[in-house]
């Protein structure tokens, strides 16, 4: 209490730098929200009544602050900054939108960049600690097999990937999230695909509030005219844009934040992906199968014109 838990480093709440966490671990908001739901979910599973249980952790977002003990477990960063091939990235090399602790965008020395990654990468890992005790909580209490759990997030991180930092952008750093579902035995009957699977249909955050429906019996098809998602659990049952249920493509957009370039509006079905800048009239155009980084901007190449 009374102390500046965003010192570490001179860090703000939306700094692209990195550094180490100054107080002890267990005061850490990631340690702190895993301690919370922990003691939630035993009182919630030792009730024996059906539940329902949102865990909201606010890191990996910036600060990137990870205590010591995640951060000296990851030792460098993995891989090398994406930049574009074809050097469609270059207008964002040398920008200076924001004040250097803030920016969104430009190239900083190495030093300073690799230790924010490997802060942004310690982050992820502390909260994979804390999802951890969640499922040994499953697991030691036998409630494991009669919970669903879903994993994902509401924006990733572009990390200095083609000089850009933070959310906001249409590119995969920034708009592709992890998504992880875990059905529990009783629903297993429904299931046509294997544990561990990975399904390649594109999905969107306004998918969750359907699946929940449909896991509880609530969900019916009127709701497509009134919700704009739609159940996952379609896709564990093997229905496919292709003679199934499911969506061929999705819309993406952003409005101005830091900048009128922030101005955007996309359609992607995982395969393709086409942006138009609003602020610029620019168009982009990337194959995701063949570049998954996107470092080849081909919305110039006649081939693609039909796409």
């Amino acid at each position: 209490p009374g102390q500046n838990p965003g010192k570490s480093n001179a860090m703000t709440w939306n700094t692209w730098k990195g550094g180490i966490y100054e107080y002890e671990e267990w005061l850490h908001p990631t340690a702190w929200t895993g301690d919370r739901a922990k003691n939630k979910l035993e009182e919630l599973v030792r009730s024996e009544k059906p539940f329902f249980l949102k865990v909201s952790f606010h890191r990996p977002h910036s600060p990137y602050d990870p205590p010591a003990r995640p951060f000296n477990a990851i030792y460098f960063s993995r891989r090398p900054l994406v930049q574009a091939e074809d050097g469609w990235d270059e207008q964002h090399r040398n920008c200076k939108k924001k004040a250097e602790h803030e920016r969104w965008c430009g190239e900083p020395d190495y030093l300073s960049l690799e230790f924010s990654r490997r802060a942004y990468l310690a982050s992820m890992l502390f909260v994979d600690e804390q999802i951890g005790r969640l499922l040994e909580v499953l697991k030691k209490m036998k409630a494991l097999e009669r919970t669903f759990i879903l994993y994902t997030s509401d924006h990733g991180d572009m990390l200095g990937d083609h000089f850009l930092w933070r959310k906001g952008f249409a590119y995969e750093g920034s708009a592709h999230v992890p998504l992880i579902v875990r059905w529990p035995k009783a629903l297993a009957h429904r299931v046509k695909v294997t544990r561990g699977a990975k399904i390649s249909a594109v999905t969107e955050l306004r998918d969750i509030f359907p699946t929940f429906l449909d896991v509880l019996g609530h969900w019916e098809q009127q709701n497509l005219v009134e919700l704009d998602g739609r159940p996952l659990t379609q896709l564990l049952e093997g229905q496919r844009s292709s003679g199934g249920q499911w969506r061929e493509w999705i819309d993406l957009e952003h409005d101005v934040i830091y900048s009128d370039e922030f101005h955007w509006n996309a359609l992607t079905d995982g395969r393709v992906k086409y942006i138009f800048h609003a602020s610029t009239g620019q168009e982009q155009l990337f194959n995701l199968t063949a570049d998954p980084l996107e470092s080849r901007d081909i919305s110039q190449d006649a081939k693609y014109s039909k796409e």
